[in-house]
This record gives C-alpha cells, structure tokens and sequence, in this order.
C-alpha cells in the first residue's frame, strides 16, 4: 500500500512548528486539513508514529537553521545521525 503523496513545506512547517509550541497532534491535523482543502490538495493527516518520530527523533536534535532546512528538505534519520 502506498503513502500517498510527500508532505508539503507548509505541511512540514505546521507539523515542525505545532510541535515545537506544544499543540496537539489532533489540532494540528485540523489546520493540515484546512489548508490542503484550501490549497486544493487531498486530505492527508499525519499518524501518531510521524508525530512522535518528529518530537521525539528529530527537533531534539535541531537548532532553529536546521528546523528550517528540514521544513524545506527533510532528511532520513540515518542522515541527521552523521
């Protein structure tokens, strides 16, 4: 089964920027899903494992630069450990 489509840099920045101010995952999907509706795209919510991956894998790790070239061009974890 497929994933669907890559997540956007508006979507990466809400999901990356939700997180860091400590909203939760289910507001967050409800303003994913306003702007994709707005943006014309098709729904796509974010699962409980990419949430905690995020929170827990990857902004511990980021200073503000890196948070922002994640948003633009995410890495694989294997990546951000080197």
């Amino acid at each position: 089964m497929s994933r669907g489509r890559n997540y956007t840099v508006s979507e990466r920045a809400i999901l990356v920027l939700g997180l860091r101010a400590g909203v939760t995952p289910f507001q967050i999907n409800i303003l994913l899903k306003k702007e994709q509706k707005k943006m014309g795209l098709g729904e796509r919510q974010i699962p409980a494992s990419s949430f905690a991956m995020v929170k827990e894998k990857y902004l511990p790790t980021m200073n503000d630069k890196q948070v922002w070239d994640y948003i633009q061009n995410p890495k694989s974890l294997a990546d951000l450990e080197k």
